[in-house]
């Protein structure tokens, strides 16, 4: 048996060097959701409308930490790289701070910048958002790309504002709200007598939960909504006209009914021992049971 008590031993040995991460192993983090909210957010079906000459608040909202899973991005905002390419032109946008307890479970990076939208009728933009992350030494350690699509209506279409509670909301906004009771509201600002049909969609993570449709004529459509549970919906607002069966989105909100928007009391995962430690303590284990295996 002298054989196994040599093997033992050397298990020992190489266990301590795991220990002690001489040979650290490779970590993958593998995040069950990375983007939590983009403005515009359009599809090339339904793109978002935005009218020529505005200025919006281009807006990026990235999961960095899941509470449920326990998964944490690396770095801080300011070591990572958010940038936005509208139809060639590239805008880079400024992390504008955390938000944490969304949905009881997710913190976010907000990145945001303004961009003022070319004053032509009747464009197209495709919008393509690249994420690099990068750790606290400046080292890329991933990056993700995904697009969304906006479009400037042809002149004289239809324009308006949806208002939640009385709070405009036609553009990427939060509303914390303490009853469950939201009262919708949209209000024509241009060609009100070509709009043939106004409606809510409203969302849950990547569920629909119900879509409420706006009664009324030009210039105000309204309904009330009341929410099924706590928690952080998105609104998103449409509206259709007249010889077109492609509805124009105009609004794209969080309402957090009953969420708390502080951050989580610890962004690190609690775990004592890496990975690699893990390893080498359990090869110490089988190391020594047979260095003190007995011969026969």
């Amino acid at each position: 048996m002298r054989g196994l008590q040599v093997v033992g031993v050397l298990l020992i040995l190489v266990g301590m060097l795991f220990v002690l991460n001489v040979f650290p192993l490779a970590t993958v983090i593998y995040p069950e959701k990375f983007w939590y909210k983009l403005y515009p957010d359009g599809t090339s079906d339904n793109p978002t409308q935005l009218t020529p000459g505005s200025t919006i608040t281009l807006t990026a909202w990235l999961v960095y930490f899941d509470t449920k899973t326990g998964v944490m991005l690396p770095g801080m905002p300011s070591t990572w790289i958010v940038q936005v390419d509208i139809n060639g032109q590239v805008v880079t946008l400024r992390g504008s701070g955390i938000t944490g307890g969304v949905e009881n479970r997710y913190a976010v990076f907000v990145f945001q910048e303004r961009w003022t939208v070319p004053n032509t009728a009747g464009v197209v933009y495709t919008l393509t958002w690249t994420i690099i992350i990068r750790d606290n030494n400046n080292n890329e350690v991933g990056r993700a790309t995904t697009t969304t699509y906006a479009v400037t209506p042809a002149a004289e279409q239809p324009d308006g504002v949806f208002y939640i509670n009385d709070k405009d909301a036609s553009q990427t906004t939060t509303h914390i709200v303490f009853s469950p009771t939201l009262n919708l509201k949209f209000t024509a600002t241009k060609c009100g007598d070509k709009i043939t049909s106004v409606y809510v969609e409203v969302w849950q993570g990547n569920s629909k939960v119900e879509t409420v449709t706006l009664s009324g004529n030009n210039p105000t459509w309204t309904a009330t909504y009341t929410l099924p549970a706590v928690g952080t919906y998105t609104l998103k607002g449409f509206f259709t006209v007249q010889g077109s069966n492609t509805p124009i989105q105009k609004m794209s909100i969080l309402a957090n009914f009953g969420v708390s928007q502080q951050p989580p009391t610890s962004t690190t995962p609690t775990q004592l021992l890496s990975t690699s430690q893990m390893v080498g303590l359990a090869l110490i284990i089988v190391g020594a049971v047979l260095a003190l295996k007995k011969q026969w």
